[in-house]
């Protein structure tokens, strides 16, 4: 972790105690968020009891692989695969492109979204996940008439990445790969 101070409203380094979260102006963020049921809890901590003997690193890539593949493979109600929920979902991620955040990559799958955004200052996160989510699910359950939870709401996975990185490149092509293998919603991938 480094030292170097964030601008408000930016937090830097913080953490609600689970994975820590790099807040900062001008870092690009991989974040993945999924729909609330696409993933029972019951399932990850069978898997968490599985890998408890691993060492810890090659334990929590494993259990991060293990969580990708499950949701790849399609479970819960997959409302994104919904043409006019992808449509909301896609929306929401372009609409404050180039003012909030810059969009790099994103992809729309049945029953997650990946995105590949590089944050502006004094648009933290976390502020800017609120509002995808907020607004996305509100406007999905009024046009599935129904209510409830839509996203999971105890956490997105960010992974912070800076613009120098040299592993940029494999956010991007994952999200391009997971598209067309899930026949997704495209990812707009500008050069």
């Amino acid at each position: 972790m480094t030292s170097t101070p964030s601008p408000a409203p930016h937090q830097g380094w913080y953490s609600r105690g689970y994975l820590p979260h790099w807040d900062q102006p001008n870092t690009i963020q991989s974040v993945n968020f999924r729909l609330g049921d696409s993933l029972p809890a019951a399932v990850v901590e069978r898997w968490r009891t599985e890998l408890a003997l691993q060492p810890k690193n090659k334990g929590d890539l494993r259990l991060r692989c293990r969580i990708e593949e499950y949701l790849d493979a399609g479970h819960g109600a997959c409302w994104l695969r919904r043409p006019e929920i992808a449509n909301l979902v896609e929306g929401a991620l372009l609409h404050f492109d180039r003012e909030r955040y810059r969009l790099l990559a994103w992809c729309v799958m049945p029953n997650h979204v990946h995105a590949l955004c590089e944050m502006s200052e004094g648009f933290p996160l976390a502020d800017v996940l609120q509002a995808w989510k907020s607004f996305t699910s509100h406007e999905a359950n009024r046009i599935l008439d129904r209510c409830g939870k839509f996203w999971r709401s105890v956490r997105s996975q960010p992974e912070p990445l800076t613009a120098g990185c040299p592993t940029l490149g494999f956010p991007r092509t994952r999200i391009a790969r997971k598209s067309t293998k899930a026949n997704a919603r495209l990812p707009r991938l500008p050069a």
